[in-house]
């Protein structure tokens, strides 16, 4: 009976450890997210203005 309760104490830490382990994947997976979603929106405000700066360059330069 003592050998069941130890093994059911170890197996309710270990589930407490892994439920430790997926809420920290979560939040790294959550930043990494938030990382991409900025980096996209920097690249496209970035193409958006060599787009605007080259049509600039060919309406000047056609003038």
């Amino acid at each position: 009976m003592e050998k069941l309760r130890t093994r059911a104490a170890r197996a309710e830490q270990e589930i407490e450890e892994m439920r430790s382990e997926a809420e920290k994947f979560g939040e790294l997976m959550g930043r990494l997210f938030d990382v991409l979603g900025r980096g996209m929106r920097v690249f496209g405000a970035l193409a958006r203005d060599v787009v605007i700066i080259s049509l600039g360059y060919i309406l000047v330069k056609n003038v």
